[in-house]
């Protein structure tokens, strides 16, 4: 017993170790994956670091991934690669959290072993994918929800400290975390009074980590709400709702996924920003409620609906074969599997799709992340409860770990080759010329684009220290661009903006021609 406790403990801390080592070589490789969310942060931890206390405070970003990119500068020498580095520690706490969650969730070891290989490469593709907190977030929560399943949580109070602390901690990365985590400690408290046996005992502990995790919250709490000058933990909820608001919806041509103002319209950012994005509620929207009349009402049933089917699609494609979404359903009539967390599953993963659905996420993958290690958890412990006992037990299990590993792994076949051999981004190659050419050449003003062109004309503003001034479709007729006194334009090579801007008095071109971008100097 005591050889395999120690092959317990040992086994999970190498996976750890070579995570480790891959997160790290994947930052290295992949110094120019990079996102107009990343820009937001990274500028927010700018403002963190040179004391910008009024520009820093955004109720849009969660601090603490720009705090741990601030934190990280001095080591690296520089903002992108101190993200690079935070995305990697933010993987290998997701990939911690998860492997906690596998084990209090009761997961058969093998399974959790199996698990903690398709996690692994799950949180390789994605700590190069985008710079965001997503991971951040997740592996909080997975910790918090690992504490708060244990036996113990019921009966001592620093176990339940630590799950408000973690789920607390969480709500600094994202603010949804704050009424997603009150809501998992809720779930956690009727799965230790219905399954767990706890009755009535539950309620306790569910009431004192709720209590930790807002005395955690309050401070930025309280932050936010005196800068808004009203009780707020957060803004991108209100933002993302406008933003599936019909008049955005009708600008779009019906679709629920209408690009933000920030890079639809040329705009000057505030006095002291590269960006608007930075800061986001900053831009106009078209606030809308859906309670306003019947019309509105049916609008947002629309766009819940939309939501709906989208993470539906989503969740299905985090594995080969769809394994992970039936388990999910399936999972609580396995009665074979006892009286184990993963068996439901399914209601966490479902309060995590739910909270999204009146907002603008058309289920993106990164909002659902939370999801893969749960689906992985019903999957796996379903799976292995079926192989039973008895003759050929043995083989049973290894073909559902064959079967989980594949399923699981083949989806990220090729973001792992990519986190493994790194690959660039055209429009990050672009923007570092750009930005090069302008300090070269001593331009004034800031740089807008015409067309999105993989968002270089932001990557661009971000290396030169100048204001990004939007992007739209076509270089407007009237006077809307020159106001703004841009140095620079970005254009399509060859389009019709480009034509257009060979015959503009006085435009010339900033960079050699054949370059991805047509960089065209202005002042």
């Amino acid at each position: 017993m005591a050889v395999l406790r120690a092959e317990g403990r040992l086994l999970p801390a190498l996976l750890l170790l070579t995570a480790a080592v891959l997160f790290g070589l994947a930052a290295a490789v992949n110094p120019d994956r990079l996102n107009p969310d990343a820009i937001g942060y990274l500028m927010i931890a700018r403002h963190w670091r040179s004391g910008a206390w009024d520009l820093a405070l955004s109720g849009y970003w969660g601090p603490l991934l720009p705090w741990l990119v601030a934190a990280l500068e001095p080591l690296t020498g520089d903002a992108l690669r101190a993200a690079r580095l935070a995305m990697a520690g933010s993987a290998l706490l997701f990939l911690g959290g998860a492997m906690a969650f596998l084990r209090a969730a009761g997961v058969p070891s093998a399974a959790r072993a199996v698990g903690g290989l398709c996690l692994l490469a799950f949180a390789l593709a994605w700590s190069v994918r985008i710079i965001t907190p997503d991971l951040l977030v997740s592996g909080l929560l997975l910790g918090g929800l690992a504490a708060a399943l244990q036996p113990g949580w019921v009966m001592r109070f620093r176990q339940q400290a630590l799950v408000g602390l973690l789920f607390g901690l969480a709500y600094y990365a994202k603010a949804v975390a704050l009424p997603l985590g009150l809501g998992l400690v809720a779930l956690c408290g009727l799965w230790h009074a219905a399954a767990g046996g706890a009755g009535w005992r539950a309620a306790g502990p569910t009431l004192r980590s709720a209590v930790v995790l807002l005395l955690v919250a309050a401070p930025w709490i309280g932050a936010l709400s005196a800068q808004y000058g009203k009780p707020s933990f957060g803004t991108s909820g209100a933002v993302n709702l406008a933003l599936v608001g019909p008049s955005y919806v009708a600008a779009a041509g019906g679709r629920f996924d209408p690009p933000h103002p920030a890079f639809t319209t040329f705009h000057a950012p505030r006095e002291g920003r590269v960006t608007a994005w930075e800061e986001a509620t900053e831009m106009p929207y078209a606030a809308w409620s859906p309670w306003a009349d019947a019309a509105s009402l049916r609008h947002l049933g629309r766009v819940m609906r939309n939501n709906l089917e989208r993470s539906l699609v989503t969740l299905r494609g985090f594995d080969a074969i769809g394994l992970g979404l039936v388990a999910l359903l399936l999972a609580p009539l396995a009665v074979v599997g006892g009286a184990h967390a993963w068996r439901f599953a399914l209601l966490p993963a479902a309060m995590l799709t739910a909270i999204y659905l009146p907002v603008l996420s058309n289920g993106e993958a990164r909002y659902l992340m939370l999801a893969y290690p749960l689906m992985l958890a019903a999957a796996g412990g379903m799976a292995f409860a079926l192989a039973g006992e008895g003759r050929w037990r043995d083989l049973r299990r290894a073909l559902a770990a064959l079967l989980l590993l594949l399923a699981f792994l083949l989806p990220l076949r090729h973001d792992i080759a990519v986190a493994v051999l790194g690959r660039p981004n055209p429009a990050v190659l672009a923007a570092r010329q750009v930005a090069h050419a302008i300090g070269a050449q001593d331009v004034p003003g800031g740089i807008a684009s015409v067309g999105e062109l993989g968002f270089a004309a932001i990557f661009a503003a971000y290396f030169a220290g100048r204001p990004f001034l939007g992007t739209e479709d076509a270089l407007p007729e009237d006077d809307r661009l020159r106001r703004l006194q841009p140095g620079v334009v970005l254009v399509a090579p060859g389009s019709a903006a480009d034509r257009a801007l060979e015959t503009e008095p006085g435009a010339r071109r900033l960079l050699p021609s054949g370059t991805t971008v047509a960089a065209w100097r202005l002042r």
